[in-house]
């Protein structure tokens, strides 16, 4: 079991900060987000890495802690400003702030940076599912499927819009 191999490094030596971050980041699959940001401020405050402020994003993130997410994204921008995956995790809070503006630059970016990364196509593809835009919306999850042919996510969304669009265009007729 990783945990304990992580608990145990730990107990040899409290200060192991990939010990610290590897916990964490098994705490944050699990759902388990307040033992993940106890891990994660730890290893931070041992040693102020990109990637462990970029955990902790995700981890308020997700506990919808927006300002500290957005702080920690913001930091982690500070310090590379062309990782898509920051980008991306600034989009998905402006998004989930209603923030379409600043969300919609943000996956512009993240593209910009990646343009290979299926994820990211889907992500921009959300956000204009959101914005009332369909059918750009589906050129999206579109590029994210020709990218990706197995992103199932990407298909149900799509197939959704598909849906949608001949319920309606049937009750018109």
């Amino acid at each position: 079991d990783a945990m304990q191999t992580y608990k145990y490094a730990l107990m040899l030596d409290e200060k192991n900060v990939k010990a610290l971050k590897y916990a964490g980041w098994l705490h944050f699959q699990q759902d388990k987000l307040d033992e993940a940001l106890e891990y994660l401020r730890k290893a931070y405050d041992l040693k102020e890495e990109t990637v462990t402020l970029f955990m902790k994003a995700r981890c308020y993130l997700k506990l919808k802690q927006h300002n500290k997410a957005y702080d920690c994204l913001h930091k982690c921008l500070m310090q590379d400003a062309t990782n898509s995956s920051y980008w991306t995790s600034l989009g998905i809070l402006f998004g989930e702030l209603m923030q379409l503006k600043p969300a919609y630059e943000c996956f512009t970016n993240a593209l910009k940076f990646d343009p290979k990364s299926p994820e990211n196509y889907f992500n921009f593809g959300c956000l204009l599912e959101l914005s009332n835009q369909p059918n750009d919306a589906i050129i999206m999850y579109d590029k994210a499927i020709e990218i990706n042919p197995h992103f199932q996510l990407a298909h149900t969304r799509k197939m959704g819009i598909c849906s949608q669009s001949s319920t309606k265009s049937n009750t018109l007729e």
